[in-house]
C-alpha cells in the first residue's frame, strides 16, 4: 500500500519531500493495525533517531 501511495503521488506532481513524509506516515498508521509490527512512540523515535544517524 505505501509504494503504491508513493508512486502515485509521484505522478500526480507532489514534490518527493512531501511524498516522503506521507509515505512515512502511513507506513506507521498501517503498521499499527498489526500487533506483530505495532511500535510504540519510543521505537518509532528509535528508527527516526537511527535513519538520521545512518543518512
Amino acid at each position: 500500500m505505501p509504494l503504491i501511495m508513493l508512486v502515485v503521488l509521484l505522478m500526480m506532481g507532489y514534490s518527493p519531500t512531501l511524498v516522503a513524509v506521507f509515505t512515512i506516515i502511513a507506513t506507521i498508521v498501517i503498521a499499527a493495525f498489526r500487533k506483530s509490527s505495532r511500535m510504540n512512540f519510543r521505537d518509532i523515535l528509535q528508527a527516526l533517531e537511527s535513519g538520521v544517524r545512518d543518512a
